[in-house]
């Protein structure tokens, strides 16, 4: 695959192409801006472009969907894997609003909470921008809805849905599951000792879906284990970019003081 190195400053000064009029701007400005980059907030008219379309250099967007509860340096390799590998040339993350599969929890961060923090998180990334479509959706969160919006609002613009290992193997037990797999690639990034599954997924999906693995290192870092670790009073953690650990401890979440 060809190198995306070389087009993150092209692409990273406007990225608002994805942002309309279910998308507002930011919500966590009213809990007090973190950072100078400005890349991720819609311009006034950006929900009016007269042709609906990404932007011309954009011809494969990655859909990085899940509850980002917290978001962490795993889901930041993720994005930068591939990017760099030349496998989409912009990343949008999709914050889930009602997760489907998690239905009934009452431990989840607010949607509006999470979205603020994964704006913190796609700040430290270029290329990346950050949708409330499946936060400003009422009822439960389905792939399958948001990869049909993005693709009416997009049509010549390429998808990739950017899965963990873990949300890859249990794909075919998701709601719409072979809409999804018509609607976008996957691309699956690995976690630890997760090989043998991977192979048995792709067998199962062969002919089925366009299905390739992302290219790196995996990390063994998850955010139920970063919850856990904040909720003990560790600080500065290392998997955790320092802007959203300071968003978590303003608002207190995950038993943080």
């Amino acid at each position: 695959m060809r190198s995306a190195t070389s087009n993150s400053s092209r692409y990273s000064s406007n990225l608002s192409w994805i942002t309309d009029t279910p998308f507002p701007a930011p919500i966590f400005a009213s809990h007090g801006e973190t950072g100078s980059n400005t890349s991720l907030r819609p311009g006034k008219n950006d929900a009016d472009s007269p042709s609906g379309h990404a932007d011309a250099g954009c011809r494969r967007l990655g859909v990085f969907g899940g509850t980002f509860d917290p978001p962490h340096a795993g889901h930041i390799a993720a994005v930068t894997a591939v990017l760099q590998q030349g496998v989409c040339d912009q990343v949008v993350f999709v914050p889930a609003g009602t997760p489907w599969q998690k239905a009934g929890r009452d431990d989840l961060s607010s949607p509006d909470d999470r979205y603020a923090m994964t704006v913190l998180l796609a700040r430290e990334l270029s290329a990346c921008t950050v949708s409330r479509v499946e936060i400003d959706r009422p009822g439960p969160s389905y792939t399958a809805d948001t990869l049909v919006l993005f693709r009416e609002r997009f049509p010549d613009t390429e998808l990739l849905l950017i899965l963990g290992a873990d949300a890859a193997i249990g794909l075919p037990t998701w709601h719409r599951a072979e809409e999804v797999l018509a609607l976008a690639q996957l691309a699956v990034v690995p976690r630890p000792d997760s090989g043998t599954e991977l192979l048995e997924l792709a067998e199962r999906l062969e002919g089925k879906a366009s299905l390739f693995f992302v290219d790196m290192e995996p990390v063994d870092l998850s955010s139920t284990g970063v919850r856990c670790r904040l909720g003990r009073g560790e600080r500065g953690l290392a998997g955790l970019p320092v802007p959203v650990e300071e968003y978590i401890r303003k608002r207190g979440l995950y038993g943080t003081r």
